[in-house]
């Protein structure tokens, strides 16, 4: 546990360990390691935002729900799959949002196509905005 006034570190100094330092132990490391690479590398950069702004977009309730039924109607007997959001601090959770982003591809695509021409035009946008940054290549 780190943080400036109830992590380790700060409760050793605080039991008069004067020279306690904190050390992040190698997972965290790693973690640290792979999200400063991905942010600083353009490509994987910008494939990340995307797959963030797709489960920002499909979180909706409306959106949702649409989701869920095009899943329901593409594969009958496979249980829905929720898209998952990524956390800044394990890398774990860009792995199953890429793997589920993945597995359900052509549902998100069929969602979007639904929401291409709603009537609110700031859903209408998103759509497409999604629509044609998930159909060029480089993602």
């Amino acid at each position: 546990m780190s943080g400036i006034h109830g992590g380790v570190q700060a409760r050793m100094k605080g039991a008069g360990y004067r020279n306690a330092t904190y050390v992040h132990c190698a997972s965290h490391r790693l973690n640290l390691v792979l999200a400063a690479t991905a942010e600083r590398h353009p490509l994987m950069k910008s494939s990340f935002d995307i797959l963030d702004l797709t489960y920002s977009f499909m979180n909706g309730t409306k959106r949702h729900a649409v989701f869920i039924d095009v899943q329901e109607e593409r594969y009958p007997k496979v249980q829905a799959l929720e898209l998952a959001h990524s956390c800044s601090t394990r890398w774990s959770s860009r792995s199953l949002q890429v793997e589920r982003f993945l597995r359900r591809f052509d549902c998100i695509l069929d969602t979007l196509s639904v929401f291409e021409n709603d009537n609110d035009a700031n859903t209408n946008l998103a759509a497409k905005s999604l629509l044609d940054s998930l159909q060029q290549r480089n993602l």
